[in-house]
């Protein structure tokens, strides 16, 4: 096949470039810098009228950069180009780590409010209970995570905690599913990565948002992105094919075509399962089987913008004495907020914007199980179960003054056709081996794959999705150099 690039049988096609890139999201604009410092021409084709596929930042509410797609650098650390970047830029935004201060539990049950700090030993039973789960495929094969639990003392250590600790000994445990992206019946041990040992270090937030900084990337880079090209068929070089010598060639919905030597397909694992982009030759089967049998996780935002702010929170409810553990500071300077009790089914956490910038923005994260009811469900009742919480935490059981809600957004990855999920996890009956297979590529046929669907190490992030495109280009400078 390499000799095949070079020469050909027939002469040498015409291209418009060395290699074609598609997807400008953060694995296409990783493999088209990368390809530009070896001075390797690439041209990058996207569907969207915007860079950064499911790494996207609006400004649409009072100018705060909210971030509809991926948020955080995960594993900070100087092998994370995210990262690096970020802090040369002087772009970092609040580091993460474990339990920040200006973080509180809200109990959806009663509206009471604890303090994070007074709980660790619920955090505790619950990251002990979860570390075990990803020994025991060792013992049991693949079966889900709910069914692992049982094996890992999840009830035993349940038991030994009191109320309110319970709840959110489970709301940890939970926070799994949208860490990873699925539900926990949906999650293999197979798959299942508790502790990322690859990669160390905290996450951080970014400042301008994670959309504008792989804008940023790009731009400096001088990257040549055609917008609003959607490819339709990717025809690689093959010997029983007549249509081309060498190469490849890509249509898009337009009609245009393009031809490169070889091509980066960085497009969304949902994308690619849903055969939106024909391959001739037909991808190989054994390819096939691993792209069918990752999944693309459910996880959805609601953004709610008030007029005014809440009222601060009185200390004392109806006269009763306040709970052990329940937070005492000023509930309206907390950035995190952790739901725990029933509600947490539906909302993991909420952010509270106005600290950071002044204005009355709370972003709520969807469990992935209520995140797949986006599509079909009430609009207004989704967002009247985000303003529950958040009312109740602020104003009691019984609220009067609420503010008026001024603009409102959920977010639907699922529903978006180019894109069909929000990030890739490994279900049960699939494995890391199938993301591995898809990081090979089809190298003999001048067609490699990015994405974090790609990424062993960094499934399900933005920072694996550009290392594999970092990736994905040093496999196509070794072929176009064979």
């Amino acid at each position: 096949m390499a000799a095949e690039l070079k020469a050909g049988v027939a002469a040498p096609i015409a291209v418009d470039c060395d290699v074609l890139v598609l997807g400008a999201g953060a694995a296409g604009i990783g493999a088209a810098v990368e390809l530009g410092k070896a001075g390797i021409k690439a041209i990058v084709l996207e569907a969207r009228d915007r860079l950064g596929g499911r790494v996207h930042t609006t400004r649409a509410f009072a100018g705060a950069p909210i971030d509809l797609g991926g948020k955080w650098i995960h594993h900070s650390c100087r092998h994370n180009p995210m990262y690096t970047y970020a802090k040369s830029n002087k772009l970092l935004g609040h580091e993460y780590k474990t339990k920040p201060k200006g973080e509180v539990y809200i109990d959806s049950d009663t509206g009471e409010v604890y303090d994070s700090e007074a709980f660790g030993r619920a955090e505790k039973a619950a990251k002990k209970v979860l570390g075990k789960v990803e020994d025991l495929k060792l013992e049991t094969g693949d079966i889900s995570v709910e069914q692992a639990l049982t094996y890992c003392g999840y009830e035993k250590a349940l038991k030994k905690l009191d109320a309110i600790s319970q709840k959110i000994f489970e709301a940890e445990i939970q926070s799994v599913a949208g860490y990873e992206g699925g539900s926990l019946t949906e999650l293999g041990t197979a798959g299942y990565q508790y502790d990322n040992k690859e990669l160390p270090g905290a996450d951080n937030e970014v400042a301008c948002g994670y959309g504008e900084l792989i804008q940023r990337i790009a731009k400096e880079a001088k990257v040549d992105v055609r917008l609003g090209e959607k490819a339709v068929s990717v025809t690689s070089a093959d010997k029983k094919n007549e249509l081309i010598n060498s190469g490849v060639l890509i249509e898009t919905v337009s009609g245009k075509q393009y031809k490169a030597k070889c091509v980066v397909v960085s497009l969304p694992l949902g994308v690619l399962q849903t055969e939106d982009v024909n391959f001739s030759p037909s991808l190989p089967q054994q390819f096939s089987r691993s792209l069918d049998a990752l999944r693309m996780g459910t996880v959805g935002k609601v953004v709610l913008h008030f007029e005014g702010p809440f009222s601060p929170r009185i200390e004392s409810r109806d006269g009763k004495e306040k709970k052990k553990g329940s937070f005492k500071g000023k509930l309206e300077d907390v950035e995190y907020f952790w739901v725990i009790g029933p509600a947490h089914k539906k909302f993991e956490f909420f952010v509270n914007w106005r600290p950071m910038t002044g204005e009355n923005i709370w972003v709520g994260y969807a469990h992935p199980d209520y995140g797949k009811t986006f599509e079909e469900a009430n609009q207004k009742a989704i967002l009247d179960d985000a303003m529950s919480v958040i009312v109740k935490a602020f104003l009691g059981q019984n609220p009067k003054d609420v503010p008026k809600l001024k603009k409102s957004l959920i977010t639907n990855w699922s529903k978006d056709t180019l894109s069909r999920g929000a990030y890739t996890f490994v279900p049960v009956g699939g494995k890391f081996s199938d993301v591995e297979q898809l990081a090979k590529g089809l190298p003999e046929r001048g067609c490699m794959f990015a994405g974090e669907h790609t990424s062993v190490s960094g499934i399900g992030t933005v920072h694996g999705a550009y290392m594999s495109g970092v990736r994905a280009a040093s496999q196509a400078k070794t072929l176009l150099n064979a």
